[in-house]
Formats: structure tokens, C-alpha cells, sequence
């Protein structure tokens, strides 16, 4: 499979949904964090949305790195932005003289990133929250889209997977990896709040293991770490015992999830889990799946079975609430198919640093 097939996987995740297009034309989005994988993916699909069904959609970007530092874009073909501030989100400009969608996404999101960062990752969740609002009060701003994580609900109990968006469990405030889950939670919180004293429409997302080309080969985060070990030495090491589950939602399953959130007037004041609800997986079987990616043995595959890693034993999410805002289920995308675009795309992202 090639960057050609990935951009087959994106049209086929575009053309279903006209709805979601016709109620995005004339729309201004603006997106922060702009060079992150989950945001540079939803420009690219919205740039996709704009063409396939001709409507007027203008799209500002804001990041710390420029575009070409993003090489989503070059692999895809593709410029899906009009306007590219050099800013944080701190700094963030919202223009006068448009009707904007404000989608919030500055945050470091693999553990590695976080875990290293803790004060910044809080300061981009909330403080970045709280002086979007504050540039939004000067300008004409019809929604603030947050994109918060499952990491909000912690591990829930077996009764409460899949998980809804009612479940109110939360991170293990004994372990220093939930400055992400919990600086999230308090976004949240503190967006409903200023939501009620703006009168801005304020939508929550919550991302479950979401995955495909766009992320950072050093990511770290399943699949794409088992590429990249593959990619560097033809082996695949896991640091668990290869139980824990998960249930992988390509990344173009995801955008028409997040894109029918930005404009659905039922998704206003609301959470959305984002993801694959079902077709949950171990961590072992992800592995020789991905193995198989490679044309590899799954003999190629280490594991240790008496280890242990942190994280969550089980991660699925309860997805009909956002389901109800599409007019068509997404199109699936097989995990053989989505695991060979990782695999193009880590082989492409390693032939370029070479």
C-alpha cells in the first residue's frame, strides 16, 4: 500500500458525507497546534471535504513549526490551509471580520512528550484554553471545538467498557502520567464554564487510539513504535506481556467523526468519544499483525510474558453518540489496510531522514 492508497482511504472517507460539507460552507475554521498528527490530518480532510464537494470553507493554521516541517503534507500532495501562523496557542491570533470555528488541539499527546513536559502540557490544555476564549471575546466566534483524550476516564471497571461519555471515573492521581488525563478533565471543566459566561458553543472530543501516516515516527504510541523497531533493527520488542486490549480507529474513520462535530447544532455544550467502537485486539496479536505489515515472520515478534507496562488493561470506546450526527456510518477501515499505511509511512519517513 502507498501514500496513493492513503489518499484513496481519504476520498473514500469524503465523499459520504455532503451533509457534513454543506453545513461547513461559507465557514472560517481555525486550528491550533496545527502541526500535530490529529490536526494536520483534520486540515487535510477538511481541505478534502472542500474540494470533492465545492463549497467555500476558509482554513487558518496556527503552530509553532512551519508547514514544511509537517511531512503529512508533502506525502499527501497537498497545501490544506489558507492562512499559517508561526504562533502557540498562546499567541494565537482569531481575525476579525469572519465567523470562526475555533478547534483547539496544542497539546503534547504521546507519553514520552508529556511525561517530560508536565508544566507545558498543562499550560497548552488549560491556560492555551482559557486565552483561546479571551482572543474568541474580541472577534465573531460561533463554536470552540476542545480536543480532549480517553485518558479522561482513567481505567474504567469491565461493566463500563465500551466506555460512554457518562462514565466520570477518572486518572490515578498516584501516577505522574496523568498530568495529561487530568490537565484535560480541568480543560474541560474550565471550557463549560467560561462556554456559559461567553455564550460561545463549547464541543468536547475525546480521541480513542487513533492512528495512521501523520504521526511522529518517534511518537511512541502502538502501532507506530512497532514499525519503527521493525524499521530499525526487523524486530518488534513489546514491554508488556502483550494482554492489554485496544480497539484501533484509523485515522480517516476518525475525521468525519470530528468534522460532523465542528458545525452539528446537537453537538453544542456536549463530549464526543472518537473512535472504533468493537474490534478490540491484544497488544501481542497487534504486533504480529503489524509484523505481517512487513512481510515479517511473527517469530520477529519479542515479548516477555511475566512483564508489565503502565497504562490501561482494556480501552474501548461506546461511539453512538457521535454516530447520531453522521448521516452514514464511516466507511471501515481494516486493520490489514490501516497497518500497511503505517507501514509505507514509517518506511517513507525513514528513506527521507536517511
Amino acid at each position: 500500500m502507498s501514500d496513493a492508497d492513503h489518499i484513496r482511504l481519504l476520498d473514500s472517507s469524503v465523499e459520504p458525507f455532503a451533509a457534513i460539507a454543506r453545513r461547513l460552507d461559507g465557514c472560517s475554521v481555525l486550528v491550533t497546534g496545527a502541526s500535530g498528527f490529529l490536526a494536520s490530518s483534520l486540515l487535510v480532510y477538511l481541505d478534502a471535504l472542500r474540494r470533492t464537494h465545492g463549497i467555500q470553507l476558509h482554513l487558518r493554521a496556527s503552530a509553532r513549526r512551519a508547514p514544511d516541517k509537517v511531512p503529512l503534507f508533502a506525502w499527501m500532495g497537498c497545501q490544506p490551509w489558507d492562512e499559517w501562523e508561526l504562533a502557540g496557542v498562546e499567541h494565537t491570533t482569531v481575525p476579525a471580520g469572519r465567523c470562526w470555528i475555533l478547534v483547539h488541539t496544542a497539546s503534547y499527546g504521546a507519553p514520552a512528550d508529556y511525561m517530560a513536559h508536565p508544566v507545558e502540557t498543562y499550560q497548552a490544555n488549560v491556560d492555551g484554553l482559557r486565552q483561546l476564549f479571551a482572543g474568541a471575546a474580541g472577534a465573531d466566534c460561533k463554536r470552540i471545538i476542545y480536543f480532549s483524550s480517553a485518558e479522561v476516564y482513567g481505567q474504567p471497571p469491565e461493566k463500563c467498557i465500551p466506555t460512554p461519555e457518562s462514565y466520570t471515573g477518572g486518572p490515578d492521581l498516584a501516577d505522574p502520567r496523568s498530568i495529561y488525563g487530568e490537565s484535560k478533565r480541568m480543560a474541560e471543566v474550565l471550557g463549560l464554564t467560561m462556554a456559559a459566561a461567553s455564550g460561545i458553543d463549547f464541543t468536547i472530543l475525546r480521541p480513542w487510539n487513533v492512528y495512521g501516516p501523520g504521526q511522529r515516527i518517534s511518537d511512541g504510541r502502538v502501532p507506530v513504535a512497532f514499525f519503527r523497531q521493525h524499521a530499525a533493527d526487523g524486530s518488534i520488542h513489546l514491554l508488556s506481556d502483550g494482554s492489554p486490549r485496544r480497539s484501533l480507529c484509523h485515522v480517516w474513520e476518525a475525521m468525519p467523526q470530528i468534522a460532523a462535530c465542528l458545525t452539528h447544532q446537537d453537538a453544542a455544550g456536549r463530549a464526543f468519544n472518537i473512535g472504533r467502537q468493537g474490534d478490540e485486539i491484544s497488544i501481542l496479536e497487534l504486533a504480529r499483525a503489524c509484523a505481517r505489515a512487513c512481510s515479517a515472520s511473527e517469530s520477529t515478534v519479542i515479548w516477555n510474558p511475566s512483564a508489565q507496562a503502565p497504562g490501561m488493561a482494556r480501552c474501548q470506546p461506546e461511539t453512538s453518540r457521535v454516530h447520531s450526527l453522521l448521516e452514514s456510518t464511516p466507511p471501515a477501515v481494516p486493520l490489514a489496510d490501516g497497518l500497511l499505511t503505517m507501514h509505507q509511512w514509517v518506511r517513507h519517513l525513514t528513506y527521507s531522514a536517511a
